[in-house]
């Protein structure tokens, strides 16, 4: 086989492991694998829907790839479907959720708090999001 046909055979094949890799290294750095081992979500979410919301969770940043449901037990964390590898579905119960703060990011207001008691993770969301929770809280 020619270099250049294995190279365009083998293309597709490395970079799905790469993909795969990265969104596992980023469940990791983030701390969604740590919340998913306590706070893997078990149902279908209820709520006020938040659709394409950003996070920063850790050290990694979900930029318009999350959608966020605010309910009367709690906040429901998803990411889109192509980059779920590694991030299934949270559920926070607002009992979960502590330490929460306005904060500025440039001239954005964002919610921050941090997720369990040790901490797991620190989030970080729009303000609106936390906003919404306050009629549950």
């Amino acid at each position: 086989m020619q270099p250049e046909n294995l190279f365009l055979f083998a293309f597709p094949f490395i970079f799905i492991a790469g993909w795969c890799g990265v969104s596992l290294l980023l469940a990791h750095m983030g701390g969604w694998h740590s919340m998913a081992s306590i706070y893997q979500a078990t149902s279908h979410p209820s709520g006020k829907r938040f659709w394409m919301q950003s996070a920063r969770m850790g050290l990694v940043n979900y930029s318009s790839c999350l959608t966020v449901y605010v309910s009367k037990d709690g906040l429901y964390l998803s990411v889109w479907p192509m980059f779920r590898l590694g991030h299934p579905p949270l559920f926070l119960p607002w009992s979960a959720i502590q330490k929460p703060t306005l904060k500025k990011v440039l001239w954005v207001e964002m919610a921050s708090f941090e997720v369990g008691v040790p901490r797991l993770a620190s989030v970080t969301l729009s303000k609106k999001v936390l906003e919404a929770a306050k009629a549950y809280v």
